[in-house]
């Protein structure tokens, strides 16, 4: 994107051209400029990997319902990965660095024993199912890397270059559970399902390894109770439910809370450089959520219908936080911090309007809303991240909230941009003038589908949608910047201020953004996606069945964002890959 078209890709004899008359510091050096078709076909990023993967078990029947079972289950995973940037590519050319490459290896081995005792009896009206258990996850990563500089343009051995510090880590981590599980119905029409587990994890501070996360359901199956038998016709299911329960998260490195350095050398010497801080309370995020439900069947269940709505509070939330001014480290550290409340509604609806033998038409929909509140900051009110600074945690305000200037257009005088002074006094500054200008958080979710079949011939169509959610589009931001002498930018600033085109949209040509975000690089990035459209066709022979099908995916994005995909799962585009548009082709048979 920001290498100027004007500048050809080839030589006339068809090598590649590394001459860019318009860089002249970033990545040229000597008259030679990278060029980046030849970096994507001549660096060289490999990845080899084996894996094994084994499941033994045994089960024993102690008595009439009682019983045993041991599953030990082991996953290993060797990986070995090869880098080489030549000296002519963005990563190896400063003469300093002359061709980079490394070499690294990582092992990892998961293993986990399981120890079941399981019980299921019923006894006349009433039915019990009941589980028990232990079980144990070990899991242990051990890598080594190594790096070289000045290979020039050809690898064949890292000892052909000046060799860099060796990087090489042991990590281990374990997971113990206790669990329990009871399933209890009466005449199959009142049902009870409880839960506990207890959860050792080595991830957290001594004082903090165990979480307890216990769960209780309910359900009412109305429809089988006697006075709704004359509706039997009309409404032959009805199920009420209601659950709630604790999940734990444990989803963070091995040793984060532990104090850890960097090892690299100078001076020909070890030297060492903090990277985690010691924090002696890093404990389990923690999930409670209370939900109820509703499961309905209409028509002799032509259309069903699942509905729930629910409320889940997530406490001591594990995220990466710049370190606090004076801390001995720079790097983001892992932290419990703050609590957050999801509030919403699911509703699923599938009807079946045609149902005969040679014609069958089903349609699908369902919708979905959350209402994503900080509750908590612990000892911060608020808390900014990202590179500019650009979203902001805060109480009241939902995770992923951009903040910055309120984009209010061009100044017609001098091409300025204006921005909202909010604060009220004569200038514009980034301490009284930010505000919320949009989250990533979709004011609701939804999806519709349909599958026909007549007689031989098959087609299902699935869409996916996003509403209201938005994203800091930073590649426009980077592309709509002040030009600079080496770099393409965006054709948006064609249409920049000047005095004789007075623009509103785009300040003059070589105004400088200020630091923090603002307004217009937060679009609006709702979407509706064909995310699926199948066809297929069967063959019907005396002794098999063929079928024939085509599948395309990703076939067309309805969306106003200017990026190049709207999904973009953290709301912020530095130019995420977009979804592939794939077609595939193929054939089943059936004896």
């Amino acid at each position: 994107l920001y290498m100027p078209p004007v500048v050809p890709i080839y030589k006339d004899d068809g090598s590649y051209n590394y001459y860019n008359p318009y860089e002249n510091a970033y990545l040229a050096y000597y008259g030679r400029a990278a060029n980046p078709v030849s970096d994507l076909q001549n660096s060289i990023g490999q990845t080899a990997a084996i894996s094994l993967l084994g499941n033994f078990y045994a089960r024993y029947t102690i008595l009439d319902g009682l019983t045993a079972k041991i599953n030990a289950v082991t996953d290993v995973n060797q990986i070995t990965q090869t880098f080489f940037a030549p000296n002519y590519t963005a990563l190896g050319i400063k003469d300093e660095i002359n061709g980079a490459a490394a070499i690294g290896n990582r092992r990892t081995d998961i293993t986990q024993t399981e120890y079941l005792l399981s019980y299921a009896k019923s006894f006349g009206k009433h039915s019990i199912d009941a589980l028990t258990g232990y079980t144990y996850q070990s899991t242990t990563t051990k890598f080594v890397v190594a790096k070289a500089i000045l290979l020039g343009e050809k690898f064949e051995d890292l000892a052909e270059g000046k060799e860099l510090p060796s990087v090489s880590r042991n990590k281990e981590g374990y997971l113990h559970s206790l669990l329990g599980r009871i399933n209890y119905s009466f005449l199959e029409r009142y049902n009870l399902t409880a839960t506990y587990r207890a959860d050792k994890s080595s991830r957290f501070s001594e004082g903090y390894k165990w979480g307890y996360f216990p769960s209780i359901g309910l359900s009412w199956n109305v429809s089988d109770e006697y006075f709704l038998k004359p509706a039997k016709a009309i409404l032959p299911l009805l199920k009420l439910r209601l659950t709630y329960g604790e999940a734990g998260n444990q989803e963070i490195d091995f040793v984060e809370y532990e104090e850890r350095f960097n090892i690299s050398r100078y001076g020909g010497q070890p030297s060492y450089a903090l990277e985690t801080t010691t924090k002696t309370d890093l404990k389990w995020e923690t999930t409670t959520e209370y939900n109820a439900g509703i499961d309905a069947g209409l028509f002799d269940n032509r259309i069903t219908l699942t509905a729930d709505i629910y409320t889940k509070n997530t406490r001591d939330l594990l995220l990466k936080t710049p370190p606090p001014l004076g801390s001995p480290t720079e790097k983001m550290q892992t932290v419990n911090i703050g609590n957050v409340e999801n509030r919403g509604f699911e509703l699923a609806l599938t009807a079946y309007p045609i149902d005969r033998k040679n014609l069958q038409l089903t349609v699908s929909a369902n919708i979905a809303r959350n209402v994503n509140t900080i509750t908590s900051m612990g000892k911060d009110d608020q808390l900014t991240i990202g590179e500019d600074q650009e979203q902001i945690l805060s109480v009241g305000q939902s995770v992923g909230s951009f903040y910055g200037y309120v984009f209010e257009g061009v100044n017609p005088d001098n091409g300025d941009a204006k921005f909202a002074n909010l604060g009220g006094d004569s200038g514009i500054d980034p301490e009284h003038d930010r505000t919320i200008i949009g989250s990533i958080q979709p004011d609701f979710t939804y999806g519709f589908s349909s599958s026909f079949t007549y007689r031989n011939l098959d087609v299902y169509l699935g869409f996916q949608g996003s509403q209201g959610n938005e994203v800091y589009n930073l590649l426009r931001r980077f592309l709509e910047g002040k030009p600079n002498d080496a770099y393409n930018m965006s054709a948006a600033l064609l249409n920049a201020w000047t005095p004789e085109n007075p623009s509103a949209t785009i300040p003059r040509i070589d105004y400088v953004h200020p630091t923090p975000s603002d307004s217009r690089f937060v679009e609006d990035a709702s979407f509706l996606r064909l995310k699926n459209l199948t066809a297929g066709y069967k063959f019907r022979f005396s002794n098999f069945k063929l079928r024939i099908f085509v599948t395309a995916q990703n076939l067309l994005t309805l969306t106003k964002y200017k990026g190049y995909d709207p999904e973009i799962a953290s709301g912020i585009d530095l130019g995420t890959y977009p979804m592939s548009r794939t077609f595939s082709f193929g054939a089943s048979i059936g004896f």
